[in-house]
């Protein structure tokens, strides 16, 4: 007779709960990074990009994501209207403006999601 226990027998690993610090800091940050650069525009964006490099639970290919998101979706819009500026009169910018708008208004909001479900799903701090 042993005292081992059996494979199935033994406790299962606790998983680490996270505080309600770190879930508001989480949700802040992603909050910070999408209105901040609404409503300070430069200073909204580099402070809700302290606070992504900062946080433990993003890789650094998410932190690159949410990095780059708003310079890209800005220089993108802008390639889009400039392009259709050259081609077209003023009337072609109504289109433009819609082309450029839609998929920005899903970009966005998709990346910051994804940040926000990826802390959310990192049980541990990934550095």
């Amino acid at each position: 007779m042993t005292n081992a226990l059996a494979v199935d027998d033994r406790p299962a690993t606790p998983q680490p709960t996270r505080t309600t610090g770190e879930i508001v800091y989480d949700a802040g940050t992603v909050l910070t990074l999408y209105f901040g650069s609404l409503v300070i525009p430069v200073v909204g964006w580099i402070v809700g990009l302290v606070m992504l490099w900062e946080g433990p639970r993003w890789t650094r290919t998410q932190k690159w994501i949410g990095t780059l998101i708003w310079p890209v979706a800005i220089a993108a819009a802008g390639a889009v209207l400039f392009v259709v500026r050259m081609a077209t009169d003023s009337t072609g910018l109504g289109v433009a403006f819609w082309a450029v708008v839609v998929p920005v208004l899903v970009a966005l909001p998709a990346v910051f999601v994804y940040l926000l479900v990826a802390a959310r799903r990192s049980g541990t701090t990934v550095h």
